[in-house]
């Protein structure tokens, strides 16, 4: 009995892991997204024409 309530517990764990492991991705999806967004913003502000000047 104990070693299945120990399973249980395994398996609840387990499936917690997976779903934090599935909220992380989606957040760091959504950050590499932000960031490239913000970063093609400033390069089309000039900054690139900038960089060319000062090489």
């Amino acid at each position: 009995k104990q070693r299945e309530e120990t399973e249980k517990i395994d398996h609840g764990v387990k499936k917690k892991a997976e779903r934090l492991h599935q909220i992380a991705r989606i957040l760091q999806d959504k950050a590499q997204s932000k960031l490239i967004s913000v970063a093609n913003k400033h390069w089309d502000s000039g900054a690139l024409e900038v960089c060319f000047m000062l090489s």
